[in-house]
């Protein structure tokens, strides 16, 4: 069963939202406003993607590649986002790896979506108009999220997350600030139930073949090292 959010208030535009990263309403990134993050409009990404495949066409596909692996992908852009000032970003406030990037927009969205997939692909692009935070399959897969961001990627400075964030522990008694993470004061015995609940989630996630085996093993230590 799904456990409703909370609702929180955006600084940008005042509306409530039960969004985790980004305002249903204006787009504004929540745990870092005002730093010109905000989550792409959905159009805009829809002809990103468009642009994408024209130029596909048009660059005769190596020409596109040579463009995607030799100037936008450590960007975390692909060509046609480039040209509308989108970025791919990942939960913690960074650009994905020049490997993400790839694994992102060749191996999923243009093997398995456009190869494989055929058809059905379309709703892979239609969650995102339902999800709440503007998300696609493949974002969801990735932890990813488009956003606009048409400046230097050096802008692009981390927003670090917390362990709850990352595994979805609720309960936690942490809150969210709009400045950043905050953590309430906690007695040690929710604290060894929220890393308790935290390396459940983790261990799920191996078992899923969501994180690798050194990345568990990397996140186990990080939790246990809180107690």
């Amino acid at each position: 069963m799904a456990i409703a959010q909370p609702l929180k208030q955006c600084p940008a535009c005042q509306a409530s939202t039960d969004a985790q990263w980004f305002c249903r309403n204006c787009g504004e990134f929540l745990r870092a406003p005002g730093t010109e993050r905000g989550a792409a409009n959905l159009w805009r990404r829809f002809a990103a993607h468009l642009l994408d495949n024209i130029l596909f066409l048009l660059l005769l596909i190596v020409g596109w590649f040579i463009w995607f692996g030799f100037f936008t992908v450590k960007n975390g852009q692909t060509p046609g986002k480039q040209l509308l000032g989108l970025r791919v970003m990942r939960i913690d406030g960074t650009v994905p790896t020049p490997g993400q990037m790839w694994l992102r927009e060749v191996v999923i969205k243009g093997v398995v979506w456009g190869l494989f997939a055929g058809g059905l692909s379309i709703i892979a692009y239609i969650w995102a108009f339902f999800d709440r935070d503007r998300q696609t399959v493949h974002d969801k897969m990735l932890n990813t999220y488009v956003v606009h961001h048409p400046g230097p990627v050096e802008e692009m400075t981390p927003v670090p997350i917390t362990p709850e964030e990352q595994y979805g522990s609720s309960g936690s008694g942490l809150s969210i600030g709009f400045g950043g993470p905050a953590v309430q004061p906690r007695s040690a015995q929710e604290s060894v139930g929220d890393v308790d609940q935290a390396l459940r989630s983790l261990l799920k996630m191996r078992e899923d073949g969501l994180i690798t085996a050194e990345e568990y093993e990397e996140k186990r230590e990080a939790l246990i090292g809180r107690l």
